[in-house]
């Protein structure tokens, strides 16, 4: 799922102090490294009816329920490797990030899903198929319908157990 896009009122989204009821942390791509997440210390207005449509403004706040969830994980969507971070913390997301939230019907745990993204698998596996995608720098872009075709390993519980338990 994609993120705020402040559009051309970021400076009156994006503030520095809580000014009023509707402001809420926020995370952006500079707030996330390899599984953590860092509150950037800036706050969303999240209110619409301070984007005037009639002035010519515009941005897009998304669902707000993508971003009060209990968990989920955050994807830097510029990067030299996959990264991905979990948060617990209801942080709001700019469009430098994807959130990803878990769907009903996934039998995957969301730390799960974070430790595959991250892992070196996934960086040789983005950078072998996508790695036409690379803007400067040799940075990659991980659009989310990129991350959809990553394929995940269905694990067995009883195997994982197995290979780790010493007689």
């Amino acid at each position: 799922t994609e993120a705020i896009h402040t559009g051309n009122v970021r400076d009156k989204l994006v503030v520095e102090e809580e000014v009023d009821d509707s402001c809420e942390k926020l995370a952006d791509g500079k707030s996330i490294d390899r599984y953590q997440v860092e509150w950037s210390g800036q706050y969303i207005r999240y209110n619409e009816g301070l984007i005037d449509g009639d002035e010519g403004e515009y941005g897009d706040l998304r669902e707000r329920k993508l971003f009060d969830r209990g968990e989920k994980l955050f994807i830097r969507d510029i990067s030299y490797r996959p990264v991905a971070a979990y948060d617990d913390n209801q942080l709001f997301a700019l469009n430098t990030l994807y959130s990803v939230t878990q769907l009903e019907s996934s039998n995957y745990s969301l730390k799960f899903l974070l430790a595959i993204f991250n892992s070196e698998f996934v960086n040789r596996y983005f950078r072998q198929v996508y790695g036409g995608t690379h803007v400067s720098g040799d940075y990659l872009r991980f659009k989310p319908m990129f991350s959809y075709n990553i394929p995940v390993p269905n694990p067995n519980q009883d195997e994982l157990l197995d290979d780790y338990v010493q007689e």
